[in-house]
Parts: structure tokens; sequence; C-alpha cells
């Protein structure tokens, strides 16, 4: 993709979806190909990314250290998230988190800790961040 031009040549007929991954945005869209058919002039409106953050606890200090790892229910936009290197995140002292980039929609979050983990749903909305406490116990 160059100058935000984009193209695919000998499309068989179908219905598609066109996913687009940035960190400016995120956009998705059906699109129709009849046989013989040349689609000219389609675009894609990104929407605003949102963001995930909260803490990470264990029982014994207080203070979760681990690393917080997110990804897309949908494997498709899964797979060109990975793709931006935003779906993982330390924990700072306070055992606190910040992902950025994240396309709005469910996602699934894990805390892998020292010989713990955890896992939680989450929906992530466009230009907001979303809150979330996870709680590590051995």
């Amino acid at each position: 993709m160059t100058d935000g031009r984009f193209g695919f040549e000998d499309v068989a007929p179908g219905t598609y979806t066109l996913h687009l991954v940035s960190r400016e945005g995120c956009a998705s869209q059906a699109v129709t190909v009849a046989p013989g058919e040349r689609r000219e002039d389609m675009s894609l409106t990104t929407g605003p990314t949102g963001g995930l953050r909260g803490r990470v606890v264990d029982r014994a200090s207080g203070v979760g250290d681990a690393n917080v790892v997110v990804w897309p229910r949908d494997p498709t936009i899964a797979a060109l998230h990975d793709l931006l290197g935003e779906t993982a995140a330390p924990t700072g002292s306070d055992g606190g988190f910040v992902l950025t980039d994240l396309c709005p929609g469910p996602v699934d979050v894990q805390a892998r800790g020292w010989g713990a983990d955890r896992s939680a749903a989450a929906t992530i909305e466009p230009a907001a961040f979303t809150e979330l406490q996870l709680r590590l116990d051995p």
C-alpha cells in the first residue's frame, strides 16, 4: 500500500471483508465482487483506536509483576494487530499497565506472572481507555 492506495488482482467472485489496522485507526468493510466485475475507487475510513489500562495485583505482595498480553477475538484482526507490535506490556513498579492503539471490539487479555496467570475478557471502546484489574493467584 502506498499513499493510501490498495488493490487486489484476480479476485474470485464472492463477498469479502477488508480490514485496516493502523495506529491512526481501524476499519472493516464488506465487499461483494460479482463475476467479471472490477471494483475501483473504494475507500476505507478509519475510526479511532482505543486502549486498555489497569493494574495487576497478587495475593502475596499486592503488586503483580507480570506481562499483560491482549489480542482481538476476531482472528483476522488479531493477526494484523501483531504487525503493530502493541499487543503486550510489562507491568510497572505499582503493577500498572497501559496498552494503546487497539482496534475497538472484544478482546482477550492475559496477565502472565511468575507462576501465575490470569485471563479476562474486555471490550475496547473507540477513543477511550477500558479499565481492567487482574488478580494473580498462585
